[in-house]
C-alpha cells in the first residue's frame, strides 16, 4: 500500500478507555485491516484505548498510512509501531474532523455518545459509517434519523447503516464518488 495515492482519508470514532468485549478490539482491528487493503488513509487523534489502538494497528499490519494528530505537551501512550505522528497546538478533533472524508464508527457506551456528537458536528456533519454486525445501531436507526433531520436534513443521508465493512464500504465509496461529481 505504501508509495499510491489514497482514496479517502477517514477517521474513526470508537470507544475509549478500556474495551468491553474483545470482540470490539477485533472488529476494530479488522476494519482498520480492510481500510489498509482499500488504500485508505486513517487520521486521528492519539489513540486513548484498547479499541482506538487495534483499529490504527490493523491499518498498519495491513502496510496502511496512520496520521495521529498530537496536541503538544500532553502525555500519550504506547502506538503501534509505524504511525505518524504530527504535533498541534490545541485539541486536535477540529484538525481531524476537517481532514477526513467520512469516519468510521463503532458502537460505544454513553459515554462517548457527546465526544461522537461533537466530532461530526466539527466535521460539517461529513459521512458516517455505523458499524454493527449485532445491530447496535441499526435499532437506534430510526431515532438517530429523526433527530438528525430536525436540525440538518441533508445530513440523513450521510449516516449508513452497516453490518460488515464491505458493505459500509460500498456503500460510502458510493456517496463520495456521488459527492464528487
Amino acid at each position: 500500500m505504501k508509495g499510491k495515492k489514497p482514496i479517502k482519508t477517514a477517521g474513526f470514532l470508537v470507544p475509549a478507555e478500556r474495551a468491553e468485549h474483545q470482540k470490539q478490539i477485533t472488529t476494530a482491528h479488522q476494519t482498520g485491516e480492510f481500510l489498509a487493503q482499500k488504500n485508505v488513509d486513517l487520521c486521528c487523534s492519539m489513540p486513548t484505548g484498547e479499541v482506538a489502538s487495534a483499529f490504527a494497528s490493523g491499518a498498519l499490519t495491513k502496510g496502511g498510512r496512520v496520521i495521529i494528530y498530537h496536541q503538544q505537551n500532553t502525555p500519550s501512550v504506547k502506538l503501534p509501531e509505524g504511525g505518524e505522528i504530527i504535533e498541534i497546538d490545541g485539541s486536535p478533533m477540529q484538525t481531524v474532523a476537517q481532514s477526513v472524508s467520512h469516519f468510521w464508527v463503532l458502537p460505544c457506551g454513553v459515554q462517548d455518545l457527546g465526544r461522537y456528537l461533537e466530532t461530526w458536528l466539527a466535521s460539517a456533519c461529513r459521512p458516517l459509517v455505523c458499524l454493527s454486525k449485532n445491530d447496535e445501531f441499526l435499532l437506534l436507526r430510526g431515532f438517530v434519523e429523526e433527530i438528525v433531520s430536525v436540525d440538518r436534513p441533508e445530513a440523513v443521508e450521510r449516516i449508513i447503516f452497516a453490518k460488515t465493512a464491505e458493505e459500509g464500504w460500498d456503500k460510502v465509496s458510493g456517496l463520495l464518488s456521488e459527492r464528487a461529481r
